[in-house]
């Protein structure tokens, strides 16, 4: 279709390029730009999930485990 203008349909063209790009458009939200975004909302998540149980910028420690303020972890309890 975007290349119509050569063989004497001008009307086509435009509408070419429009397909066109709307098919690159939605490859890069779909596959760009949509997992970074998710990807930078689980890390916010897990942050504030940290926040809130007053563990700050430390980390994840699984449950059972005790974290030493050097930031060791501690199996057991």
């Amino acid at each position: 279709m975007l290349w119509e203008l050569a063989l004497g349909k001008p009307t086509l063209g435009p509408m070419g390029m429009a397909v066109i790009g709307g098919l690159i458009t939605s490859w890069l939200l779909t596959l760009v730009l949509i997992p970074v975004v998710f990807t930078y909302m689980d890390g916010l998540q897990i942050w504030i999930f940290n926040l809130m149980r007053g563990k700050g910028n430390r980390g994840r420690a699984s449950e059972g485990n005790i974290e030493s303020p050097n930031g060791r972890v501690k199996i057991g309890k």
